[in-house]
Parts: C-alpha cells; structure tokens; sequence
C-alpha cells in the first residue's frame, strides 16, 4: 500500500519519482533475484 498526504500535482509527481528511483534501485541490488518480491 502507498499513501500520499499531498494532492497536488507536484506532490504526486514527486512521489511516483521516488517510488520509481526506489523500484530501480531494488532490481539494481546484486542480492535481488529475479522474479522475487519486493519487501521492506
């Protein structure tokens, strides 16, 4: 689940940026398999 407190269009551009850089980084991570769920 995400949340976002803003609903400005900005905010919300923002915020999928950085969901967008943090996904990337996850598939980045030499320890990512492939195929395998995205937990924190």
């Amino acid at each position: 689940m995400l949340l976002l407190d803003s609903r400005s269009d900005d905010g919300i551009k923002s915020f999928f940026q950085e969901v967008h850089e943090l996904y990337i980084k996850s598939l980045l991570n030499p320890l990512y398999l492939p195929g395998s769920r995205i937990t924190s």
